[in-house]
């Protein structure tokens, strides 16, 4: 060991380094390092594990290798403990900030459909949408072409007439997966129905979100107004009997102009418990 330490004193290559790094030292300064600091931060970075890379060859060129030995597990050590500390806090901050921005609130409520848990085109019947009257056609049909990708319903519209729908047909309940939300005699008084996304479009678009009873006809309605090409996030609770059938129904309606298109994501569906 020790001729190894007296090989790397005398090489010139090490001294050349040596002197190197001594100048470095002598011509570096505290405000050197915070104007780097103030300008950009990667080459504070630089110049303060310089520094320290600096200051440990100054130390270990004094001292004896079982020394060296000794000082670099302790602060292998440290340095384990230390990055063990802050990988746990950004964990931490890591689920506090998820579960601020989650529109899933899973202690409240059931979650009868999640697109962030996989969205299909399968989940949707998708068609052109009119007006009846007594039995006869009031209107022309709506028409459109609805796409999944990555994550968003990208809906196509290729006219500007009545209504394109969208029925949600994929629900999970209590462990089990059906086409439509189930009835459920065993709530007491009205059961809470969350339903919540992010939409955005091209030109101004009217949503209406129905929940609709199979027997009865539409249960309850809201309609949303999106008018710019920003997510616009969309939150809303209805209030329904529990004895009956329903299903999310979603009109793409009021299309100021065709061809235009309209987006949807982050769709939850969720029943507070």
């Amino acid at each position: 060991m020790a001729n190894a330490k007296a090989i790397c004193d005398n090489s010139g290559m090490f001294r050349a380094l040596r002197k190197l790094f001594d100048w470095i030292i002598d011509h570096a300064s505290w405000d050197l390092t915070m104007r780097c600091l103030e300008k950009a931060k990667w080459k504070a970075i630089v110049s303060l594990v310089a520094s320290a890379a600096l200051a440990v060859w100054q130390w270990f060129s004094h001292r004896t290798w079982p020394e060296i030995i000794t000082v670099g597990l302790v602060a292998f050590a440290a340095i384990w403990s230390l990055l063990e500390l802050f990988i746990r806090h950004r964990n931490r901050m890591m689920r506090a900030k998820q579960e601020r921005e989650s529109p899933v609130k899973a202690d409240t409520e059931e979650i009868l459909f999640d697109s962030g848990q996989g969205l299909y085109a399968s989940d949707f019947r998708a068609f052109p949408g009119e007006l009846w009257r007594n039995g006869v056609h009031a209107s022309t049909k709506g028409e459109g072409t609805l796409r999944v990708e990555d994550g968003v319903l990208n809906l196509q519209r290729s006219n500007t007439d009545e209504r394109f729908e969208l029925w949600l047909q994929r629900y999970s309940y209590k462990g089990n997966e059906y086409n439509k939300i189930p009835k459920d005699e065993l709530i007491s008084g009205n059961r809470e129905i969350r339903v919540s996304c992010e939409a955005k479009a091209s030109c101004n678009h009217t949503l209406r979100f129905t929940l609709r009873d199979f027997v009865a006809g539409p249960v309850l309605e809201r309609v949303v107004q999106i008018t710019s090409n920003n997510w616009k996030p969309i939150d809303m609770t209805f209030e329904i009997p529990p004895h009956e059938d329903i299903q999310l129904w979603i009109f793409d309606q009021g299309v100021a102009k065709a061809p235009s298109s309209i987006q949807v994501r982050n769709l939850v569906v969720a029943q507070k418990k």
